[in-house]
């Protein structure tokens, strides 16, 4: 489906869109505690319940491992991809969500996480509570983050900056929305085809087009770059599947 619900229980288990899957005991037994894996792939969404309680939005193409169970003084996920996280308080067991640039720590808090092998950036921006972001490696030093503050990591320039953002703009998708302003067409382009798993391919186009407003997820493809194309002045073509983008 497009959308599922995963939900870890405390016994090990998982419920799948009401569905409980069994899973078997590994022959080898270890201290640590088994890793989840769940890859979302492009035109799919999800929403997984960990055995904490903390709720988590996968958005597509997005892969998240975690622990089956938290043991030790912390709780660790690893992301590649897009979540919005609504992390569950426990302030002797802090959270940390890891990806490949960053490593952000949490003691109880809503925010998104943006970190796509194929973009320039990795990002955090904070809706409610308090996060703390780092470079994911050795002595990288940590920046506190406020609500409707973000942290961009640059991958190209290697840098960290924190700005002030409206937090909609990038937690909206969570809701089947995008709400837009001033984006380039390019990388909508982009966050359209992870959605809805089509290509799009921009013919022409200068790269000075940009959107602001809001799209409705629900709506097909063909729909919603209409309107982009509407205000941003270019027309939309549909061959064999593959949108065509012209000015």
């Amino acid at each position: 489906t497009k959308e599922t619900r995963i939900q870890q229980t405390v016994s090990g288990e998982l419920t799948i869109n009401n569905d409980t899957v069994l899973l078997k005991e590994k022959d080898v037994k270890s201290d640590e505690p088994a890793m989840a894996q769940v890859i979302i792939p492009y035109g799919k969404r999800s929403q997984i319940i960990l055995v904490d309680g903390t709720k988590i939005w996968l958005n597509a193409g997005s892969t998240l491992s975690y622990p089956v169970r938290f043991t030790g003084n912390s709780r660790e996920v690893y992301l590649s991809g897009e979540a919005f996280f609504e992390v569950s308080t426990d302030r002797s067991k802090p959270f940390y969500v890891i990806t490949g640039d960053l490593r952000i720590k949490v003691t109880g808090t809503r925010f998104n996480v943006t970190s796509y092998n194929n973009d320039i950036v990795t990002q955090a921006v904070l809706v409610e509570g308090r996060i703390e972001a780092a470079k994911n490696r050795l002595f990288g030093r940590s920046v506190e983050l406020s609500p409707g503050e973000r942290i961009v990591y640059d991958r190209k320039e290697n840098k960290i900056k924190k700005d002030k953002v409206d937090t909609e703009l990038y937690t909206s998708w969570v809701n089947g929305y995008l709400i837009l302003e001033n984006e380039p067409v390019e990388e909508i382009f982009k966050k359209l085809e992870r959605y809805y798993d089509k290509k799009i391919v921009a013919e022409g186009l200068s790269g000075q087009y940009r959107f602001t407003g809001k799209l409705n997820l629900a709506e097909d493809l063909e729909k919603v770059l209409k309107n982009v194309a509407f205000s941003a002045s270019f027309t939309v073509e549909n061959k064999d599947g593959v949108y065509i983008i012209k000015q």
